[in-house]
């Protein structure tokens, strides 16, 4: 039997970095909110040699060092039994650009192996094997829209359609995660936290509000070491974004529009980037 599986990539409509923990990891604030017409392809089929097999468009996610690998040990140690797979992975979510393609192909293979293998794991058995996997993988489970605060993976899903066409522009950019968080030198000292939520039931009827009340804290210190990122916002804006911000830590970031926006004139502007209409 084979298992054919969506991973959707995400972006954070805003991002507080409140504070540093007493393990080291951050406490945040912010909305995730899958994109619907960018995802990597899966496909998942059972192999009697008890072995993991990825085969994937980009070489490097071919061997053990890869989330979807770690999620298939994180299960066989819950489950005390072997798994073997041959797993395809074809790669359209740009990697370490803040959409993260990574979790969300975790996330998927938990739930293809619990179906392949038919384990009867229940939600709170996937949620726990994702938090062990990365802090963002729960939210992948099920995907939508979710406040996510704690390390991330603290979620409170709720409906939300963003009424606007999003674009994403992902430059050939790796930024940092760990460094990022360097720059913002946060303590452990607690901070109020913005009700995004609030903001965008305000924003349904006059979204622009989002521009002058939804950030990201990442953008200052990753613009200061990358102006070509803070140049990506700004041509932006110039294109006629309704709201654009970075995603995560980035390197990519996403602009608005109204629907009927022509991507294709981005492409022109953006010739060495990826552009792609991603709802």
């Amino acid at each position: 039997m084979k298992i054919k599986k969506n991973a959707n990539a995400k972006i954070n409509i805003g991002l507080e970095i409140l504070n540093k923990r007493s393990d080291d990891y951050h406490n945040l604030n912010t909305v995730f909110y899958s994109l619907h017409n960018l995802y990597d392809e899966l496909i998942f089929e059972r192999n009697d040699e008890q072995k993991v097999n990825i085969q994937s468009n980009i070489p490097e996610l071919n061997g053990k060092d890869n989330l979807i690998y770690t999620a298939i040990r994180k299960i066989e140690r819950k489950v005390n039994k072997k798994i073997g797979v041959n797993i395809n992975l074809t790669k359209n979510i740009p990697m370490g650009a803040g959409l993260g393609g990574g979790s969300s192909d975790a996330a998927c293979t938990i739930n293809a192996i619990d179906q392949l293998y038919e384990l009867g794991l229940s939600y709170n058995d996937k949620l726990i094997l994702a938090q062990a996997v990365g802090s963002d993988v729960p939210f992948f489970l099920q995907g939508g829209a979710a406040i996510g605060r704690s390390r991330g993976e603290s979620l409170t899903f709720f409906e939300y359609e963003i009424p606007l066409q999003i674009v994403v522009v992902s430059p050939n950019i790796h930024v940092s995660t760990p460094a990022a968080y360097g720059e913002l030198d946060r303590d452990s000292t607690p901070r109020n936290m913005v009700d995004y939520k609030m903001i965008l039931d305000k924003s349904k009827d006059n979204p622009s509000l989002m521009r002058s009340m939804v950030f990201n804290e990442f953008e200052k210190p990753i613009f200061a070491k990358h102006p070509e990122i803070k140049e990506i916002k700004q041509k932006l804006y110039e294109q006629g974004a309704i709201f654009s911000l970075m995603s995560g830590s980035g390197s990519s970031v996403f602009g608005m529009f109204e629907s009927g926006f022509d991507v294709e004139k981005l492409k022109s502007i953006f010739p060495n980037y990826k552009v792609i209409k991603a709802n």
